[in-house]
């Protein structure tokens, strides 16, 4: 009987992201050696997020965890570095600059970005692109990314307006995000995400920047999104579609727009906010 390599990481979906793109790694980018193992969390009672969408909706590989025999299961958020990495002990300088303490490993290189070495850039860039969306996710993204051009910026505000997210608030500037956006000539334009409606709504509708704004043409509810099944699938497809851009702008502490990041190669025309 096969072992394999279970990725079982019960946070929100970058952070489950990041643990199944560790696992490729571990599994040297060999997906029939790899699973997942994904918990729905329906309920804040019990957990302190939803994520309520079920595996086999949203990805098509690596394929669902069903009882097969284990050899490493791996719950980090965190990217899993190896020792022959050569990461020095102590390499990360991330601050969470909020209430919520963010717990550093001792090599790790999570929220390090442009100073991770390039070899491991690599790496992680070629297992995040070996995961695969459902068809219909996919054609979505595709479909959609095609109103984009060389002078689109993908813009990622994080609010952290919902349950247990209270730590976090303080980090949300969104005059900071304005000037950063000004940045850019006139001739440029914005494709805008965020987990907050009143967020694009302000962007939107009241911003001197409202004409150059793009956004993904939600049918759920945005503020709700881990609630449903459709929900997170457009929060997916949001995520993706951040990663098509040669800019992206991003929120502090979040593994949203790190993962975008990952997605979208690693561009070096990053900014953090």
């Amino acid at each position: 009987m096969t072992s394999y390599i279970i990725s079982s990481n019960e946070g929100g979906l970058s952070n489950r992201l990041k643990c199944i793109a560790s696992c490729i790694r571990m599994a040297d980018f060999n997906l029939d050696n790899v699973k997942t193992k994904w918990r729905v969390i329906s309920n804040y009672k019990k957990d302190k997020h939803i994520l309520n969408c079920n595996y086999t909706n949203i990805i098509k590989n690596p394929k669902e965890y069903n009882n097969q025999q284990i050899k490493i299961e791996y719950t980090p958020e965190r990217l899993f570095i190896k020792k022959e990495d050569n990461i020095p002990k102590n390499f990360s300088k991330f601050e969470s600059n909020c209430k919520k303490i963010f717990k550093k490993t001792p090599m790790g290189i999570d929220f390090e970005f442009k100073r991770i070495p390039d070899n491991i850039k690599m790496e992680y860039i070629k297992a995040f692109s070996k995961i695969e969306l459902c068809d219909h996710l996919q054609e979505k993204i595709e479909k959609f990314s095609k109103k984009f051009t060389n002078k689109t910026v993908s813009v990622h505000i994080r609010s952290w307006n919902r349950p247990n997210e209270e730590t976090r608030r303080s980090l949300h500037f969104k005059t900071k995000f304005i000037c950063e956006m000004d940045k850019f000539s006139n001739d440029y334009n914005f494709f805008l995400t965020s987990d907050s409606q009143k967020v694009i709504n302000y962007f939107t509708q009241k911003s001197k920047l409202k004409d150059r704004i793009i956004i993904y043409p939600r049918i759920y509810n945005l503020n709700k999104s881990r609630d449903t099944s459709d929900g997170i699938t457009e929060d997916l497809i949001e995520l993706y579609l951040l990663s098509k851009n040669n800019y992206l702008i991003g929120s502090h502490f979040s593994t949203y727009t790190e993962v975008a990041w990952w997605l979208g190669k690693c561009s070096s025309n990053l900014t953090v906010i």
